[in-house]
C-alpha cells in the first residue's frame, strides 16, 4: 500500500510539469521519453524518486506562463524579513502563525487571505506568500444538468516579496487583483503602502538595448506610423550588428514604447530553452509568453532590478 500510495503521490506532481521537464526528467534517469504524455508519466512516477519529482515540480509550481505585476515595498522594512524570528513574530502579531511552512482551510471571502508563506530559497532572499479569495459571481452551464448556474469562483494569487531590493511580485493575470493582494500582504509587512513599478524612457532604452544584446526582440511603440517593429537575427548573431537594427530610433521615431517583447535562448545544465516574454512598461507588467521555471523568472527579473537601480 504504501508504494502503491508514493506512486500516486509523485504521479499526481507529474500532473503540472510540462512536457520538455519531463523528457529532461526522463533522460537524467534512463527512461524511455515516446509515447504519450500519460504513458511518461507512468514511466517516471515508477522509477524517479519522490524527492526528486518534488524539486522539479517546485521549480514550475508557480510559474509557467505566468503574467507578473512589480510593485515596490521599502527596502528597509522587507530586509528585516531575512530573520525567521522576525517573520514568524510578524505572523503571530497578525493571528497567521500556523500559515507559515503550512497550509490550513479557512473560510473564502472577497478579502484575500493568507494560506501559505515561506521563504523560496536557502538564503532567504525571496518569501513567497499565496493567498485565496472569492471572486466575482459567473454564470456556467452545468455540465450535467445543462442549466446555468451562478456560483463565485476561488481564485488565488502568488506574492513574493525579494528582500534584497524591496521589489514584489503579484502572480495573478488580472491587474485590478494583483493591486488587491498586494495591498494586503503590504498591511502585513510594509506598514500598508506600497509603488507601482513602471518604467521611465531611459529605462525602456536600456530594456532595448539589452534585448539588442538577444537573439530576438520586438518592439510596439506607443504611436506614430509604425504599430509594432520586429528585428530578428540568425542563432549566435547579436543583433547590434544588424544595419536595421542600429537604425531602429530612425524606423520607429521618438514615441514612447509600451510593449516591449524579447525572446531569447536561455541556457542551463549544457541545454538551450527559448524564453519570450512581454513587458508593458507604462504599468510594470511581464507576461511569460513561453513555459518557464522559477529560475528563468529570476533571470529575466535580476536584469530588471539592476535596470531600476534595485
Amino acid at each position: 500500500m504504501g508504494v502503491k500510495s508514493e506512486f500516486a503521490r509523485k504521479f499526481e506532481l507529474l500532473q503540472f510539469i510540462p512536457r520538455f521537464a519531463l523528457e529532461e526528467l526522463a533522460e537524467k534517469h534512463g527512461v524511455k521519453k515516446s509515447g504519450s504524455i500519460e504513458d511518461l508519466r507512468k514511466r517516471l512516477a515508477e522509477v524517479v524518486k519522490y524527492e526528486v519529482v518534488e524539486d522539479v515540480y517546485e521549480k514550475f509550481e508557480d510559474a509557467g506562463n505566468v503574467t507578473i505585476h512589480l510593485f515596490k515595498f521599502d527596502k528597509g522594512n522587507v530586509s528585516r524579513l531575512r530573520d525567521e524570528s522576525v517573520l514568524r513574530g510578524l505572523l503571530r502579531e497578525y493571528g497567521m502563525e500556523d500559515v507559515f511552512k503550512s497550509r490550513k482551510e479557512f473560510k473564502v471571502t472577497e478579502t484575500p487571505r493568507i494560506v501559505f508563506i515561506d521563504y523560496a530559497d536557502k538564503d532567504k532572499e525571496k518569501i513567497k506568500i499565496k493567498l485565496e479569495f472569492r471572486g466575482p459571481f459567473v454564470v456556467r452551464r452545468d455540465a450535467d444538468t445543462r442549466k446555468l448556474i451562478k456560483f463565485s469562483p476561488l481564485l488565488h494569487g502568488v506574492v513574493v516579496i525579494h528582500v534584497d531590493s524591496g521589489l514584489v511580485e503579484a502572480r495573478i493575470r488580472s491587474r485590478k487583483f494583483a493591486t488587491l493582494i498586494c495591498e494586503k500582504v503590504s498591511e502585513y509587512f510594509n506598514n500598508g503602502s506600497y509603488e507601482f513599478v513602471d518604467f521611465s524612457e531611459e529605462e525602456v532604452e536600456e530594456i532595448i538595448k539589452w534585448g539588442k544584446t538577444l537573439r530576438n526582440a520586438i518592439l510596439k511603440p506607443l504611436g506614430g506610423g509604425i504599430s509594432s517593429l520586429r528585428l530578428t537575427a540568425s542563432k549566435g548573431s547579436d543583433l547590434r550588428h544588424e544595419r536595421a537594427y542600429r537604425e531602429v530610433d530612425k524606423l520607429v521615431g521618438e514615441c514612447m514604447r509600451t510593449g516591449i517583447y524579447i525572446q531569447f535562448d536561455y541556457k542551463y545544465d549544457e541545454k538551450v530553452r527559448t524564453v519570450g516574454f512581454q513587458i508593458n512598461t507604462r504599468y510594470g507588467k511581464i507576461f511569460f509568453k513561453t513555459y518557464v521555471s522559477e529560475e528563468e523568472i529570476d533571470y529575466v527579473l535580476s536584469k530588471i532590478k539592476e535596470i531600476k537601480g534595485y
